[in-house]
């Protein structure tokens, strides 16, 4: 099972939008699929399903690990969180990382990639995140500090051992230099780990999160979507390689 994370220490970039997206297309293209909701804001959950306690209870040792997990109308599963989560950041369980990690050699047997949506900060939950998984994935919006950001959040795998698997633009206002300049500016600045694909802005990643409908289902043929495929066919030789 390829478990990744999609991960950038400043909020706005486009994460929760990419796992969503992510998921539904690998999801549609026959892999199983496992999202996880590790952000107290609970963006995931509320986009595919519902709030609930489920990612408190699983890190809290609550009930059966598996018993966290619920399907979603779209195929992929996912382990919902709540506000709840937040209490986590100062208690620092000591047993958490080995519940979440239990949940994910199960997970190994049913499922060929895991998609982890932690919080944008530095605190436990990301730190849980970053542990359990193979790579971290991190999108970029355009825009001042984005580069100052990439170089935090590297800093912050470095020192938790995390590895880098790639980085891209997202949200890229193409009528705009600055946004069509950045994709070029990550290849310049970070040319092990900026990937080919940016992610186009459109309206329509919007509109599917108030429909809670994932992008690709919502508007298949829209051009964040048409990114989003090519970012799954990029990654997609780490799922090939990883999963069973």
């Amino acid at each position: 099972m390829y478990c990744l994370s999609l991960l950038n220490q400043k909020g706005g970039t486009g994460k929760t939008s990419s796992v969503v997206s992510l998921a539904d297309i690998w999801e549609q293209s026959g892999y199983d699929v496992l999202t996880i909701d590790m952000d107290p804001q609970a963006s995931l959950s509320l986009w595919v399903h519902d709030r609930s306690d489920s990612c408190t209870d699983l890190l809290l040792g609550k009930g059966d690990a598996v018993d966290t997990v619920v399907g979603t109308e779209w195929g992929f599963d996912l382990v919902p969180s709540s506000r709840s989560l937040s209490n986590l950041e100062g208690n620092r369980d000591g047993g958490a990382p080995n519940r979440l990690e239990r949940l994910l050699r199960l997970g190994e047997e049913v499922y060929d990639i895991c998609l982890i949506d932690p919080p944008p900060s530095t605190g436990f939950l990301v730190s849980l995140s970053v542990t359990a998984s193979d790579e971290v994935v991190s999108p970029v919006q355009t825009g001042q500090g984005a580069i100052d950001g990439l170089v935090d959040t590297r800093h912050l795998l470095d020192t938790l051992g995390g590895t880098l698997g790639g980085l891209f633009a997202c949200r890229v206002d193409e009528r705009t230099v600055n946004d069509r300049e950045m994709p070029g500016i990550l290849k310049e600045n970070f040319p092990d780990y900026a990937l080919d694909t940016y992610i186009r802005e459109t309206v329509s990643v919007k509109e599917a999160e108030a429909e809670g409908t994932p992008p690709p289902t919502y508007a298949p043929g829209a051009t964040a979507i048409e990114d989003y495929k090519s970012l799954a066919s990029e990654l997609e030789p780490k799922i090939e390689e990883l999963s069973p």
